[in-house]
Order: structure tokens, then C-alpha cells, then sequence
């Protein structure tokens, strides 16, 4: 399994969780990038600028998806397929 910073070769992560709740999920490929005509959703920006100073620069030119799960306490595998398609 990955560690909760890194995918496996798969792809996949873990997050260890001490509670249950629900919790933002930002993932950003390493490799696939998005087209440079599309910009990132204004929203998307209002949202994660509550946790990042700079989140365009954060992001980059990479895919990404941010996403709100429901966690119980426990150990979860989340596997989220990035790409520019």
C-alpha cells in the first residue's frame, strides 16, 4: 500500500484517519496535464484558497480533482483515475 503521500503503482493511496467527517480530498497528477484552454474553475479556486495561499500555482499546468468524502474513522483507499481526457 502507499504511503499517504505518494500513489502506489497503481495509483492508489491510503488515508489514515482519527475520526470520522466529512473531508476535502484535493489529488493533482504528477504526469497527465490539463488543456492550457481551460482554465480552473473559478469556484474550484474560491474553494481551495481556504486551504492553500496559491492554489493555479499549487495546481499547475497537472489534472486534478478536488472531491468531499464521508469518512468513518478508519483506514480508506481512494482511487481516482487523473487525466487530460
Amino acid at each position: 500500500m502507499a504511503e499517504p503521500w505518494r500513489t502506489g503503482a497503481m495509483g492508489e493511496f491510503f488515508l489514515p484517519l482519527r475520526k470520522s467527517g466529512r473531508f476535502w480530498v484535493l489529488m493533482i497528477s504528477s504526469h497527465a496535464k490539463r488543456d492550457e484552454a481551460e482554465p480552473i474553475d473559478n469556484n474550484t479556486l474560491v474553494e481551495l484558497r481556504r486551504f492553500f495561499r496559491n492554489p493555479a500555482e499549487l495546481i499547475g499546468e497537472y489534472c486534478f480533482a478536488l472531491e468531499e468524502y464521508d469518512f468513518d474513522r478508519g483506514n480508506y483507499v481512494l482511487k481516482e483515475t487523473l487525466s487530460s481526457d
